[in-house]
Formats: structure tokens, C-alpha cells, sequence
């Protein structure tokens, strides 16, 4: 009787492990975030134009999207996991739309009045908003580090708005030392997933609303 030879799947790509998952995770988004929030942040404040940025926030927001489906192909994730992925899309999304808006504003593609042009911004943010206070509840359940960024990001968002509709340039500045303070958030999530590597833990302050179904376990 012949004997069957089991040949190995080796063009089947394998899943990262959780950790793995994880760590790419944080990595890209880590790199994504610096990219899209420390630029934003300086173009807010006066240091360049909006529309100079564009291109950086399309990048950012391809690789906050990149890093959340790195999050859910990391196998059986952490909630904690799910909820940071989830985070890293709606930002990524965020970016996405607002520089798809800015190039249709900034060059008149749409063919609004200046009238308009703050209606349709100040709609645009008011969605976000509510937005950033869903991501806010969720990151509670994350970390410390989560909650601080998401408080900002949505605090971000309140202060563009304000601006927006009263033409204060502190709103703007508020707004864009805001958006620094998330990067300098990622760039703590980033090199917290370095050291990890290196079996290092760097502190990201536990969960604000813990995960019962975890602590019963």
C-alpha cells in the first residue's frame, strides 16, 4: 500500500501571532500618527499652509488604516486590541476625508460661496465630533494613553469648529497644539511597541473601564 505524502501549505500565508499583531499594529500607527497630527498640528498654529499638508494626511491616514487591519488579522485579539484598531481606522478615516474636503474647498472644486464653504466645514466637524466621543468612550476601555489621545482628538475637533464659525485665530492655535499632543501620543505608543520587542515595558496606564469578562477569567 502506498504511503501518502503530506506536503506542507507553504504558499499559504500564515496569521501573526497576537503579539506579533500587535506589535505591527502599533508600529505603523505609531509612524502614521507622527506623520498625519505633528504636520497638521504646526500648519494649524501657522507654521505653513493647510493645503501644504494634504499629501501627509493622505499618507497618515493610509497608514492608520493599514495598521487597523493589522490589529484584526493578529488572530484572537485582546478587546483592549480590537478597540485601539478600531480607534487607528476612524482617525485614518478622518484624515481621508478631511484632505478629500480641503482639496474640493481650498480650490473651489465645488463651486460654494465663502458662506457655504463654513457651513459644509463646520457640518463636516460637527459629524467628526460626535464622532471623537464614541472613540472617547471606547478608548476608556484601552489605556490611559488611549483616553488622552482620544480626549484631545476630540477636543481638536471642538476647537477647529469654534474657529471655524467665530474666526478666532486662538481657536486654530488651541487646535493645532492639540493635534501635537497626539502625536506626541503615537510617538509614545510607538516607542512603547519598540521596547516591547526587546521585552521592555513602557507604561501605558491601565484601562479606565476594566473588561469584567476579563478579570472573571
Amino acid at each position: 500500500m502506498a504511503l501518502i505524502e503530506e506536503r506542507p501549505t507553504s504558499n499559504v500565508m500564515a496569521r501573526p501571532s497576537g503579539g506579533e499583531g500587535r506589535a505591527l499594529c502599533c508600529l505603523v500607527a505609531g509612524v502614521s500618527g507622527v506623520l498625519g497630527a505633528g504636520p497638521f498640528g504646526l500648519a494649524l498654529c501657522g507654521y505653513g499652509k493647510i493645503g501644504s499638508v494634504v499629501c501627509l494626511l493622505m499618507a497618515a491616514a493610509v497608514g492608520m488604516i493599514l495598521a487597523s487591519s493589522l490589529g484584526g488579522r493578529s488572530g484572537k485579539a485582546e478587546r483592549s486590541h480590537a478597540v485601539s484598531a478600531s480607534m487607528y481606522a476612524g482617525i485614518g478615516m478622518y484624515w481621508l476625508s478631511y484632505s478629500f474636503l480641503a482639496i474640493g474647498l481650498f480650490n473651489n472644486l465645488l463651486g460654494l460661496t465663502p458662506q457655504e464653504q463654513i457651513a459644509t466645514l463646520s457640518l463636516f466637524l460637527a459629524t467628526w465630533i460626535a464622532v471623537s466621543v464614541l472613540l472617547l468612550f471606547a478608548s476608556l476601555s484601552v489605556s490611559i494613553v488611549a483616553a488622552i489621545q482620544a480626549l484631545a482628538f476630540a477636543s481638536a475637533q471642538c476647537t477647529l469648529l469654534a474657529g471655524t464659525n467665530l474666526g478666532g485665530s486662538e481657536f486654530f492655535v488651541a487646535s493645532g497644539v492639540l493635534f501635537f499632543l497626539i502625536s506626541i501620543t503615537f510617538a509614545y505608543e510607538f516607542v512603547a511597541a519598540i521596547l516591547a520587542q526587546a521585552g521592555r515595558r513602557l507604561p501605558t496606564g491601565p484601562a479606565l473601564i476594566m473588561n469584567r469578562s476579563a478579570d472573571a477569567s
